[in-house]
């Protein structure tokens, strides 16, 4: 969670300006309740009141009544120091076992003698195993279809 953090925080060190958009439905596994958060940095409280004053017009015109069980599931979790050490080890044990199965897909594809360099899958972090295509040729343009990530559901054998 620290080395998520950083680029965050290396941009307010610099004085930027920005927004931060994270679901949270997939690390709390509560898929159905689209919980999520928007990180909003600021120069300033007058600037910060003001988009504030925007998202709420903004949320209120998109939902009349937005769910709210899985904002509560995720701060009691959050506000709970006995509960977010838990859920801290719990994601910590996925991510271990996601870059595991990544290390042991690589291995796989490099026994079986797959051409290519398959590097990318366990440089990549996070629950996605990115396709490792590049768009030479391409003058520098790529298609989305060539960078989209797959979910890994690989079965090794």
């Amino acid at each position: 969670m620290e080395e998520d953090t950083r680029i965050l925080q290396y941009f307010v060190s610099q004085g930027f300006e920005f927004f931060c958009s994270q679901s949270l439905s997939k690390n709390f596994g509560i898929y159905d309740e689209g919980v999520g958060m928007l990180v909003v940095v600021a120069v300033n409280n007058q600037q910060l009141l003001c988009v504030l004053s925007q998202l709420e017009g903004l949320a209120q015109a998109l939902w009349l009544n937005p769910p709210n069980t899985g904002a509560r599931v995720i701060t009691s979790i959050l506000c709970n120091p006995a509960l977010l050490g838990e859920w801290k080890q719990s994601l910590k044990e996925v991510v271990e076992n996601i870059m595991l199965t990544k290390e042991k897909v690589k291995e796989k594809l490099q026994l079986l003698g797959t051409p290519g360099s398959w590097g990318h899958i366990t440089e990549q972090s996070g629950t996605h195993g990115y396709l490792g295509l590049n768009c030479k040729g391409l003058g520098g343009w790529c298609p989305p279809f060539l960078t989209f990530g797959l979910y890994l559901s690989i079965k090794l054998h």
